[in-house]
């Protein structure tokens, strides 16, 4: 989150797109219920008509997948109209930068498409034609005029200017009064803000729609500022804390790129991501190794991020690349994509370790109905993990607040906590490396590894110092992240660039529980990442001259005769002392947000912007299956990235229906713990399928009679819920039917029941590697 859920209180728009927080975040939208006591309007966009939907003054029911088409028409309206905050726009953008001659699009490519080479399944973009012109100093060109002819603004307008109403409704099903009534709702209400779950990101367009958001938000001005801000609702109370540590393959902690096969020293990787980057990477070389020249031992990624995504992982699994699998509380044998495939895939592993509460479906996919387990060679360790209150530890929630939690009890029998069975495998590897002189050797042997406490076999404090660094040279814990990259490099040890700070002054800030500031940024509760700015970019809450732009509820502004920033927040800016000309978005390389990524490396040096792997500006693509093709470009229907893969997909001619998935409050995640639990069960008993009364009635369905939903990888049998919540769209003339699968069931537990995402696809979006969980073909028909 930009902002943070106590902050959508001062939202005078709410639009919740992608996800579902009434059912799967009920306490966080109390905070949206006070936006609406207070007079804010509540606008959900969904397939189904949620609980959130319920409470909403407009709910607009979508196709799956066409969210980018929508949001698309939004910001052309916004651009028409000429409804966007100039000011904001001209200063705290990018519109008026001049972009390279070469730069176009056409027929559903962007320029500088190159075509797959020898064995390669997809092309890629050369995006040098995506690129700014540059001033002899390298700065980018600027117009006076964003309406000049070759400036990011023009090339917004012309790129948005296919989206109408009128296309947007053929595609999303929208009808195209309802969305004109919508932009006209965010151009009179603002600020508003956006919250989104897995909703959006599940989708092979998830990043791009994603950036639709982030581009709406800074046209209407509303990023930086209370009520604003662009807001991922977190489907784990630590999600966000496993992103910033770097729970995808392509990252380190803070989102650092992990090194390429040619960035061979820190020198070169410089080279490809900037000073700051480098200068973090090497005070995390120096918190691991002592040293920065522990950069040798990063391992390195040869391939796209995306290639290394969940489903790439079971894809390669398949094909036997590898031998052992630890899973630490995952189950992915329910929650993964074409989960037949995937417990095919751990049969072909030698072991398995499963770290886990209970004995979920992963640990016995061995002996799932239908198998049997002298068929099975994969040899299956089970480890019993402990549950939350069951553990110490800091989690990181949806707003950036690092929080830390006490243990209340001990885990039963032998149940270890997650960094006791971590602590215990790293210590018995470097027992195994040990005398080894390889890099690979040396990289274990090497590495700083002490985090045991004086009662405790792992001190997760002691971890969390790391994290948050020292000076070495005093043995001060640092106090900013501006200190990880100002003190000399080999000076600084830090775990988590963005989490400096976390342990300054020798306080562990995590556990700080004051709520008295009564500026309801609550700024004395716990510690927010980075610098404990509880909303980005904040600055930009004050106009040019440093002034509130909302003079009633005044945020961070510049103070004349202190001559330094101050506000209700800490501003978010590396120099409190540098003027009003500050710029809000320093932290990238044109100090302008990004209306289009555009590749550019500042004059300095000190920092590199990279783009996404499928376009400068968002484009709609149809879903990998769709029930129609893309009228925008029906050469090319789905997005040229999208690998895949060996995924099976099936067509419209069997499968003419769209599906999708969603939660329950009552279960959460794969259901491994809330299946066990007896009233949650009794209130909702199994999985089951939503269709629409006009489905169940052309098929002679009734409610809770068991019908077969099926697509190109499997079928199931479940209970039909045939409801008024999710009635037929009209797409491209067409009448379309969705149905929804609630999934959080699978046979090892109390009352088993069918895989649900034995349905879903495995194909991933190919920037993050999110699966294509949320639309589908499918076929229904009753069960015999």
């Amino acid at each position: 989150m930009s902002n943070h859920w106590t902050d959508i209180q001062n939202a005078r728009l709410v639009l919740v797109g992608g996800g579902n927080p009434a059912e799967n975040h009920p306490l966080g939208f109390r905070h949206v219920e006070k936006a609406m006591e207070a007079g804010a309007k509540l606008v959900v966009v969904d397939p189904r008509l949620t609980r959130t939907a319920a409470l909403a003054h407009h709910f607009l029911q979508i196709r799956p997948g066409t969210d980018l088409v929508y949001l698309a028409a939004l910001i052309r309206h916004v651009i028409e109209t000429e409804a966007f905050d100039a000011a904001y726009v001209d200063h705290h953008t990018n519109a008026r930068m001049r972009l390279s001659g070469d730069f176009g699009f056409e027929a559903g490519l962007f320029s500088g498409w190159q075509r797959p080479a020898p064995g390669e399944e997809v092309g890629r973009y050369d995006t040098r034609s995506w690129a700014y012109r540059l001033s002899e100093e390298g700065t980018p060109l600027v117009a006076d005029d964003r309406n000049e002819p070759d400036t990011v603004f023009s090339a917004m307008r012309a790129h948005f200017s296919r989206y109408t109403f009128e296309v947007a409704e053929r595609l999303t099903g929208i009808p195209a009064t309802e969305l004109r009534r919508l932009a006209e709702l965010f151009c009179e209400r603002r600020p508003a803000t956006i919250l989104y779950a897995l909703g959006m990101t599940q989708h092979t367009t998830g990043a791009q729609a994603i950036r639709c958001y982030a581009i709406l938000q800074l046209l209407l001005g509303n990023m930086g500022r209370p009520g604003g801000g662009l807001n991922a609702c977190r489907g784990e109370s630590n999600v966000q804390g496993s992103s910033d540590l770097a729970a995808l393959p392509h990252i380190l902690p803070g989102y650092l790129p992990v090194p390429r096969p040619e960035h061979d020293s820190l020198d070169a990787y410089e080279r490809a991501y900037g000073t700051l980057t480098r200068r973090r990477l090497a005070a995390l070389c120096t918190a691991w190794w002592g040293s920065p020249a522990g950069y040798r031992y990063l391992p390195r990624i040869d391939r796209s991020p995306s290639e290394y995504s969940w489903s790439d992982t079971f894809h390669r699994m398949h094909e036997g690349a590898f031998d052992l699998f630890l899973l630490l509380a995952e189950n992915p044998a329910v929650s993964a994509p074409n989960a037949g495939k995937v417990v095919e895939a751990l049969g072909r592993l030698r072991t398995l370790v499963v770290i886990d509460l209970f004995e979920t479906e992963t640990a016995t996919f061995w002996k799932r109905p239908g198998v049997d387990p002298r068929d099975v060679d994969t040899e299956v360790y089970l480890l019993p993990g402990a549950y939350g209150a069951e553990k110490q530890g800091s989690i990181t929630n949806s707003g950036r607040w690092i929080q830390w939690g006490e243990k209340a009890i001990d885990p039963p029998g032998e149940a270890r906590s997650d960094a006791e069975i971590i602590d215990g495998l790293a210590r018995a590897v470097r027992a195994a490396y040990a005398g080894d002189s390889s890099d690979r050797g040396r990289a274990v042997t090497e590495a700083l590894w002490d985090y045991a406490g004086e009662e405790l076999a792992v001190d997760e404090e002691r971890v969390l110092q790391e994290i948050g660094g020292r000076d070495l040279f005093t043995g001060r814990p640092l106090e900013s992240t501006r200190e990880v990259t100002e003190l000399p490099e080999g000076q600084v040890a830090c775990g988590q660039w963005l989490y400096a700070g976390v342990y300054g002054g020798g306080e562990n800030r995590t556990k700080r529980r004051g709520h008295d500031d009564g500026s309801g940024t609550f700024s004395k509760w716990a510690w927010a990442w980075p610098d404990n700015v509880r909303i980005l970019y904040n600055r930009a809450s004050a106009d040019l001259e440093g002034r509130p732009r909302d003079s009633e509820r005044p945020y961070v502004w510049w103070d004349e005769e202190r001559g330094r920033w101050c506000g209700v927040d800490v501003p978010d800016l590396p120099d409190l002392h540098a003027g009003p000309e500050a710029p809000a978005f320093f932290r990238l390389a044109e100090a302008r947000a990004r209306l289009f990524l555009a590749p550019y490396r500042s004059p300095d040096g000190r920092l590199v912007d990279r783009v996404l792997a499928d376009g400068p500006l968002p484009e709609h693509y149809e879903p990998v299956e769709s029930p129609v093709d893309n009228p925008l470009h029906p050469g090319q229907s789905t997005s040229p990235l999208v690998r895949l893969g060996g995924a099976v997909t099936g067509d419209r001619s069997r499968f003419p229906h769209v599906l999708t998935t969603h939660d329950v409050v009552e279960h959460w995640l794969s259901g491994t713990v809330t299946t066990r639990v007896p009233p949650l069960v009794e209130a909702i008993p199994g999985p089951f399928v939503e269709l629409s009364r006009n489905l169940g009635d052309r098929l002679g369905i009734r409610g809770g009679e068991r019908v077969v939903v099926e697509t190109a990888r499997g079928a199931v049998t479940l209970p039909a819920v045939v409801t008024g919540r999710i009635p037929p769209l009209w797409i491209e003339g067409r009448r379309i039917e969705v149905v929804s699968l609630h999934w959080a069931w699978g046979w090892s537990r109390p009352h088993p029941a069918e895989v649900a995402n034995l349905l879903t696809l495995d194909v991933v979006e190919p920037n993050a590697g999110a699966p294509e969980y949320k639309s589908a073909l499918c076929q229904v028909r009753r069960a015999r």
